[in-house]
C-alpha cells in the first residue's frame, strides 16, 4: 500500500510569532477578566482578599515582596491598589504614574500576559514624552521595551518602527558610531532575523560589529556577543554550518580573553550543542552539552538553574536518540536541581515534570506520563491561572496521551480546549490560534474524521491567508495541510492547486536544506501518484531522496520512505525489477534504524512478497528468504 512520508505538517511558529488580545472570553472552562482604572488593564485572580494597606508606598512595597517570591497575580493587586490612590492625588501624567505602569507591566509579562504589558508600557511611553524631549534616552529606552514586547507578541513591523526610533535616538545623542548604536543595531538585526530575512540581518549584524569592534576592539566579549548574534541568525535560518562557525569565533575571543573563566563560554557551548541537536548529530551535541555542563559545574556547583538547563537539554538529547532511560535519568536530575533551587510548587518544576512525562510516553509508559503531565498541569494551573500559554502545552499533552490510550473522546476536548484558549489569549486572528486549529485538524485526520479535519484547517489557513498573505511559510504550511485533506477526500483536483502553491512558497523561501523542502517534493509526489502519473511522481520522489540524504545521510527512515514510495511507483508500472531495488534500498535502511519488530518493517516485507509472486515466484518467503532474495 502507498504511504504519503508526511501527514499535515505543524507550523513553523518562532517563540515571538504570539499575539494576546485584552478582552474576555466566555468559554465555560475559562475565567473571566477584572477591569481596573480607566486603561482597560486587565489581570487575573483567584487569590483570598488582600491585606488593606493605607499608602501607595506601603502596597508596592508589599507588591515587590510578593513579586520576589513569584507570587504574580497578588502582586497585581497591591500594584493595583496603589495606582489607584495615586490616580486620586497625582496628575495623570505625573512620573509616579509612569512608576506604577512600568511596574504593572513588568510583572504581567513576567505572568505572560503580553498584551496587557505592551499596554502599560505604552502607557509610560505616553507619560515620558509629555515630560521629556524626543531625543533623550529615556525615550529611546521607552521605544526599546515596546519594541521588544511587540516582538515578543509576533507584531514584527510595528516592533521595527520601534528599534528604529530608537535606533535614531541614539545616533542623534552619540553620533552614529559610538557602540550604543552598534547595540541598537543588533535589536533590529534581530528582528530581521525572525522576518525570515538573513541576508538584511546579517548585513546589519556586521555593520553592528564593526563599530563595536571600533569602541571596544576586535577582541572584545562586545564583538564575541557579534558573533554569537549572527550564530543565531544563521541558526534561525537553517545555515547550520555558518551558525556553527559564528558560534566558534565567538568562543574564540572569549577564550583569547578570558580561557574558559567567562560564562558566555559555556553559553556558547551551549548554542552550538543546540546546533548539532537540530541536524541531528546527537553524539556532537552531547559532547558540547556535556562540556558546557562541566564548565558550569567547577565555577556554580550543582545547585545553580543553568546547571537544571543542561541537565535539560542533555536529556532531550538521548529522548531525540530514542534512549528513554538516559533522558529520564536526565531530566530526574534537573528536576532535583530546581526542586532543590526553588521548591516543589516552582514553575520551572512544572517543565521538568512535562519532559520526565513526554519520555515515559515515548518509552510507552502510558500511566506514570499521565501522572507527571497532571503534576506538570497542577503546578502551572496553581501559578499563571488557566488562561496562560503554560496551560496550552498541557492541553496538548493531554491530548496526545489520551490519544494515544484510545481515549478519543478525552483527546478531542483537550484539543477543542486549546482552540479556545488560543482564541482567549491571542485573538481569533493570530499564528497561534491558526496553530490550534491545525492541531485539531491533525487529530481529525489521524481518527479518518476527514470532514471536520478539512474544517479545521480551512480555518488556519484563512487566518494566516488574512494575516500574512500568500508567499508566507505558514500560509504554504497550512495550504499543505488542506491538500493532504482534499487528497484523503478524493479532491484531487484541488489538493494539486493546494500542494502548487505550496510547494512554490517552500521552494522560494527556503533553503534546500531546509526538510521542508524534501517534504514538499515527497508531497508533490504523493500527489502525482493518486492521479496515476509515476513517472512526475518519481521526478518528485527523487529529488526528495537526494535532498533528505543532504540534510540526514544515507540512513534515515525519511530516505527508505521516500525509496518505499519510488518502489510502489514501480510496482504499479510492472517493472518489478526497479521495484525490488528500491524496496532494497528501502530495506537496508529501515533494518538499522527501527526495532525488529515495527510494524512498517512488517509491511516493507509483505510489498516485497508481493512483487515476488507476481513475477511468479513460489514460497512463504520469511524475511531471512526476502532478504536473501534482494541479497541483503
Amino acid at each position: 500500500m502507498f504511504r504519503s512520508l508526511f501527514k499535515p505538517i505543524p507550523f513553523l511558529l518562532s517563540k515571538a510569532a504570539k499575539s494576546y488580545v485584552a478582552k474576555p472570553h466566555n468559554s465555560h472552562f475559562l475565567k473571566q477578566s477584572s477591569v481596573i482604572w480607566s486603561q482597560q488593564i486587565r489581570y487575573f485572580s483567584n487569590q483570598a482578599k488582600p491585606v488593606e494597606f493605607k499608602t501607595y508606598k506601603e502596597n508596592e512595597e508589599h507588591a515587590q515582596n510578593l513579586i520576589k517570591e513569584r507570587r504574580y497575580e497578588e502582586a497585581l493587586e497591591y500594584l493595583i491598589k496603589a495606582l489607584d490612590m495615586k490616580g486620586q492625588v497625582f496628575d495623570e501624567f505625573d512620573p509616579e504614574i509612569a512608576k506604577s505602569f512600568n511596574a504593572l507591566g513588568v510583572v504581567y509579562r513576567q505572568m505572560g500576559h503580553l498584551q496587557y504589558s505592551l499596554d502599560c508600557f505604552k502607557r509610560v511611553h505616553e507619560i515620558k514624552r509629555k515630560k521629556l524631549p524626543e531625543k533623550h534616552e529615556e525615550i529611546a529606552s521607552s521605544y526599546n521595551n515596546i519594541g521588544t514586547l511587540l516582538r515578543e507578541l509576533g507584531q514584527l513591523d510595528e516592533a521595527l518602527e520601534n528599534f528604529e526610533k530608537a535606533l535614531e535616538i541614539a545616533k542623534s545623542l552619540n553620533g552614529p558610531t559610538h557602540p550604543i548604536v552598534g547595540g541598537q543595531m543588533n535589536n533590529l538585526g534581530l528582528l530581521y532575523s525572525m522576518k525570515g530575512d538573513l541576508k538584511k540581518a546579517v548585513e546589519i549584524y556586521e555593520k553592528a560589529r564593526e563599530i563595536i569592534a571600533k569602541g571596544y576592539g576586535e577582541n572584545s566579549e562586545q564583538v564575541a556577543a557579534c558573533y554569537n548574534y549572527l550564530g543565531m541568525a544563521y541558526r534561525e535560518a537553517a545555515e547550520y554550518e555558518l551558525s556553527i562557525k559564528e558560534f566558534e569565533k565567538a568562543v574564540s575571543v572569549l577564550e583569547q580573553l578570558y580561557k574558559d573563566n567567562h560564562p558566555d563560554v559555556p553559553a556558547l557551548y551551549n548554542n552550538i550543542g543546540s546546533v548539532y541537536n537540530t541536524i541531528e548529530d546527537y553524539e556532537k551535541a552531547l559532547k558540547y552539552y556535556q562540556k558546557s555542563l562541566g564548565i558550569y559545574q567547577k565555577y556554580t556547583g550543582n545547585r545553580h538553574p543553568t546547571i537544571a538547563s543542561l541537565y535539560n537539554n542533555i536529556g532531550l538529547v538521548y529522548d531525540s536518540k530514542g534512549d528513554n532511560r538516559q533522558a529520564i535519568e536526565n531530566f530526574q536530575k534537573s528536576l532535583e536541581v530546581k526542586i532543590e533551587l526553588y521548591g516543589e510548587t516552582h514553575p520551572s518544576v512544572a517543565n521538568a515534570y512535562n519532559n520526565i512525562g513526554l519520555s515515559y510516553e515515548n518509552s510507552k509508559v502510558y500511566d506514570k506520563a499521565l501522572e507527571a503531565y497532571q503534576k506538570s498541569y497542577k503546578l502551572v494551573l496553581d501559578t499563571y491561572g488557566d488562561i496562560h500559554d503554560y496551560v496550552l502545552k498541557c492541553y496538548e499533552n493531554f491530548a496526545s496521551i489520551f490519544e494515544k490510550i484510545g481515549d478519543l473522546q478525552e483527546a478531542e476536548e483537550a484539543r477543542r480546549r486549546s482552540v479556545d484558549l488560543s482564541i482567549a489569549l491571542y485573538g481569533e486572528e493570530n499564528p497561534q490560534t491558526a496553530q490550534a486549529y491545525n492541531s485539531l485538524g491533525e487529530f481529525y485526520q489521524r481518527t479518518n474524521q476527514f470532514d471536520k479535519a478539512l474544517e479545521s484547517f480551512e480555518e488556519a489557513y484563512k487566518i494566516l491567508e488574512k494575516l500574512a498573505g500568500g508567499e508566507d511559510l505558514d500560509v504554504a504550511i497550512a495550504l499543505n495541510n488542506l491538500a493532504t485533506s482534499y487528497k484523503e477526500q478524493g479532491k484531487l483536483d484541488k489538493a494539486e492547486e493546494c500542494y502548487k502553491k505550496s510547494h512554490k512558497i517552500f521552494i522560494e523561501n527556503l533553503h534546500e536544506t531546509d526538510p521542508l523542502v524534501p517534504t514538499s517534493h515527497s508531497n508533490m509526489g504523493s500527489l502525482y501518484f493518486d492521479q496515476k502519473k509515476y513517472p512526475q511522481a518519481r521526478e518528485f520522489f527523487f529529488k526528495a531522496v537526494d535532498l533528505f540524504k543532504k540534510i540526514y545521510g544515507e540512513e534515515h527512515a525519511n530516505v527508505a520512505q521516500v525509496c518505499n514510495n519510488i518502489a510502489i511507483s514501480y510496482v504499479e508500472e510492472g517493472n518489478y525489477k526497479e521495484a525490488l531495488e528500491y524496496f532494497k534500498k528501502d530495506l537496508k535502511i529501515k533494518l538499522k534504524v527501527l526495532d525488529e519488530n515495527d510494524k512498517t518493517l512488517e509491511d516493507a516485507y509483505d510489498e516485497v512478497r508481493g512483487v515476488l509472486k507476481k513475477q511468479g515466484k513460489t514460497g512463504e518467503f520469511s524475511p531471512q528468504d526476502i532478504l536473501k532474495e534482494l541479497g541483503i
